[in-house]
């Protein structure tokens, strides 16, 4: 049903508008010429209509195609009273407090899961915090990479809203 309106939305703007443009022409011009200008006018005007609306609800359906996961952007660990180590990450419409998260690193080409974790905190300025819960086995090299705030490891490192889940 969203779409529909969506869709409605889009298509009454440029019609409203070419509407209001050709009816100036059609008071100030329709006199003087030998066919109904009003007609031609809307003729003109449909798929002039229907054309930005499918190329605005096209364009629309791209943005929302486009997620772009966070990165850790640095570790706190034992800093300002926080005992569990915790991730500060980038700004996210997909991260919100309370959310289980999972942690993962590129390594050539492939995302490998680290650990898990939770949103603590969504700050003023949008960027999140989230205390690891739980480290996979294995990893700890990446992870002493991570809590050393090294810049290559911290850009390699993406989280992911939803708990993996081990079957």
């Amino acid at each position: 049903m969203d779409g529909i309106k969506e869709w409605l939305l889009a298509f009454s703007v440029p019609c409203g508008i070419l509407g209001t443009i050709f009816g100036i022409i059609t008071v100030y011009y329709g006199a003087s010429v030998k066919f109904p200008l009003g007609w031609g006018l809307l003729i003109l005007a449909v798929p002039v209509c229907a054309a930005y609306t499918f190329f605005s609800i096209l364009c629309d359906e791209r943005k929302k195609e486009r997620i772009i996961l966070p990165r850790v952007i640095r570790t706190i660990v034992d800093q300002y009273g926080l005992k569990d180590l915790t991730l500060l990450v980038e700004k996210s419409s997909i991260l919100g407090q309370g959310v289980g998260v999972s942690v993962y690193t590129i390594r050539d080409g492939f995302e490998l899961l680290l650990g898990e974790g939770v949103v603590r905190v969504v700050q003023r300025d949008g960027l999140t915090q989230v205390v690891i819960t739980s480290e996979a086995s294995g990893k700890e090299d990446i992870w002493r990479e991570i809590y050393a705030n090294r810049p290559d490891a911290l850009k390699k490192t993406i989280i992911r809203p939803g708990l993996q889940m081990d079957i």
